[in-house]
């Protein structure tokens, strides 16, 4: 059985800053660009061992936020691919990336919330995700509860 494991990099269209507005003027990224982070996560994703025997895949959606010093944190799921270990292994990898450069808005560093979605895949093997409003309807609770609890 040849394994291939596809990453998929999606950032949304509607990023989150501080201020609840989607106006970012710059928005944060990756060092060295998206480039270095498809390599980051290729190189740190590891396909859990049992979800490869059992012929686990699927697209795992995950959410989190960049603060303004470029920090990750508040990482969560926000749609499953119906396998545990697969949505906790991105959950871990997109916890553990360095620092971004952080978003900026009307000249100031801010908190933005991004989402990408990791796509996990053995060679010949249908992709299993949730559909677009689902994902959509996670994303607004993650932002919702985010802005609630920030008191923003």
């Amino acid at each position: 059985m040849k394994l291939f494991m596809a990453i998929l990099l999606f950032i949304t269209t509607n990023c989150f800053a501080q201020n609840n507005s989607a106006n970012i003027i710059s928005q944060p990224s990756f060092p060295g660009g998206d480039e270095m982070m498809w390599n980051f996560l290729r190189k740190n994703i590891i396909y859990p061992r049992e979800a490869l025997n059992n012929n686990a895949s699927g697209k795992v959606y995950v959410g989190f936020v960049i603060d303004s010093l470029g920090n990750i944190f508040n990482t969560q799921l926000i749609a499953s691919c119906g396998n545990k270990l697969l949505d906790n292994e991105a959950v871990r990898v997109v916890s553990t990336m360095p620092k971004w450069k952080p978003g900026v808005q009307n000249g100031k560093p801010v908190n933005v919330i991004y989402m990408i979605p990791i796509k996990f895949m053995i060679q010949g093997e249908e992709v299993k995700g949730m559909s677009s409003d689902v994902v959509k309807q996670n994303l607004n609770k993650y932002v919702d509860d985010y802005y609630y609890n920030e008191g923003v």
